[in-house]
């Protein structure tokens, strides 16, 4: 890959990795049945299909480890922003997608993940609704 820049931190030789155009395990896409959020376990803990203590103690499951706090902290400061005032123009973003990559990959190796990886989301992969 053109332009990888290998970090000494990093745990995996990634620019050693063999790459393919497809998947090398099977998928019948046209079978592959989307699912409604709903069904995540999550979700039903939060609609109270396991009973009401695992519906209270969900809404707590966040707060239990201090990075997650930290982040659900933060979210919850913004939230009434949310329906504030839009910015008049949007941040500049690079249009060559070799660039975005980039941004994506080197953030999530800040944030100490293993390997990161890139690639078109199939239609399958997608929630068929939201919660």
């Amino acid at each position: 890959m053109g332009g990888y820049l290998k970090r000494d931190w990093e745990p995996f030789p990634m620019d050693t990795i063999k790459r393919v155009d497809k998947p090398t395990t099977r998928i019948d896409e046209d079978k592959v049945k989307r699912v409604s959020e709903r069904e995540a376990g999550f979700c039903k803990a939060a609609a109270g299909d396991y009973g009401p203590k695992l519906q209270k103690e969900v809404r707590r499951f966040v707060e239990k480890h201090p990075l997650s706090a930290a982040a659900a902290s933060i979210r919850y400061a913004m939230r009434p922003l949310v329906d504030g005032l839009v910015a008049s123009h949007k941040a500049p973003l690079p249009d060559d997608p070799a660039i975005l990559s980039r941004h994506i990959k080197e953030t999530a190796y800040f944030l100490r993940a293993d390997a990161v990886g890139i690639c078109e989301l199939p239609k399958y992969a997608v929630n068929s609704k939201r919660f």
